[in-house]
């Protein structure tokens, strides 16, 4: 029972960190929408890649270079991606690729540099989950290591590259899951809430284009999905490696809904709370 009880105290922690740092809509989604219950439920094999892209998501959101805090901000996301290989090595390969291409971007873009302490920061943070490894592999003969190796040059036949638009088809049907509610009830009833949130999101994305609203964090959002996916088709693909894409989606769709006319007054009466 303690398992349980620590991974849904972990669970409330995160969509209290979401609340504050990235919005009210974005925590309500994430305490609603079904498969949070079910990350934060199965406490049996726990899967923490979504927190730490929260952690991720929240830093790079508040990742200013003319800030104080972009030392300690750049050394988050380090620990976090070299936690991330503990967790999901598959997953976690392709920040490798991802932060460091929207650093670049954001550099190319925003003319937002960051300096050589910050990113000694990030890289001795990415380091530091890494060194019980380490010691692992230099006393055992790099025993692991020479297992993925083995793997990666034999794959088992059951993990043959995946089409890319069958991948593209799992990774939405899980954030369906993960930004809409549903309910223990008919499939009619979830059927009609199902289109009716459907048709908010066409609404919101309405006021956006005609308000000449942009969504923030897009290309940050298109660099840390479209890369993971693409890459899946090329190696091998489970669909749980797509749950650390999520909040992505969660924060997209939070935009959305806040673009709603009827959002402000709501949103201004929580604040009186």
């Amino acid at each position: 029972m303690a398992p349980v009880v620590w991974i849904l105290i972990l669970n409330i922690l995160v969509v209290g960190l979401v609340y504050v740092y990235l919005g009210k809509i974005e925590a309500l989604i994430m305490a609603t929408a079904p498969v949070w219950t079910i990350i934060s439920t199965s406490a049996w094999n726990p899967y923490p890649m979504p927190w730490l892209m929260v952690l991720i998501l929240i830093s790079l959101k508040h990742l200013k270079p003319e800030k104080a805090s972009v030392v300690p901000l750049m050394a988050l996301i380090g620990l976090c991606v070299g936690l991330s290989f503990h967790f999901s090595s598959a997953f976690a390969v392709f920040y490798l690729f991802t932060i460091p291409l929207i650093l670049a971007y954001r550099w190319r873009v925003h003319r937002q540099s960051l300096s050589l302490q910050s990113a000694l920061a990030g890289i001795s943070a990415f380091m530091i989950p890494f060194i019980p490894q380490a010691l692992f592999e230099i006393k055992h003969n790099f025993m692991e290591v020479k297992a993925i190796i083995s793997y990666l040059q034999q794959p088992p036949a059951n993990q043959a590259p995946r089409p890319l638009v069958n991948i593209v088809q799992t990774y939405l049907g899980e954030v369906r899951l993960a930004v809409l509610p549903e309910f223990e009830a008919s499939q009619t009833v979830n059927l009609l809430l199902f289109f009716s949130c459907l048709s908010l999101l066409a609404t919101g994305v309405y006021f956006l284009v005609k308000n000449h609203q942009k969504l923030a964090f897009l290309p940050e959002t298109l660099i840390l999905t479209v890369i993971p996916l693409v890459g899946f088709s090329k190696l091998h693909f489970n669909v749980w490696y797509v749950s650390a894409l999520l909040p992505l989606a969660v924060v997209l769709v939070g935009q959305i809904v806040r673009a709603l006319p009827i959002m402000q007054p709501v949103l201004n009466n929580i604040d009186m709370f």
